[in-house]
């Protein structure tokens, strides 16, 4: 028969090592989500630069209305040019 400390010490180790494995899931998971976040930020800037040239070449055209629309999808609060 295994004694009560020996089963005490068991029950602990035990909880521990859940404990560990929880907190190792919860590492991965945050650096799931910073992968995650950062791969839409690289998504959004290239948008925003797609978005630049368009507005660039609008303004070339002479497609100012076009171009005025774009700025203000980029930026909201700036004052038309």
């Amino acid at each position: 028969m295994l004694s009560s400390s020996f089963l005490t010490c068991l029950k602990k180790s035990c909880r521990l090592e859940l404990l560990k494995e929880r907190e190792r899931r919860k590492e991965e998971e945050v650096e799931a989500l910073k992968r995650s976040m950062q791969a839409g930020l690289a998504q959004d800037m290239k948008e925003q630069a797609r978005l630049r040239e368009e507005m660039n070449y609008q303004y070339r055209l002479g497609n100012f209305q076009a171009a005025a629309a774009i700025q203000k999808r980029l930026d909201p609060d700036a004052p038309l040019q």
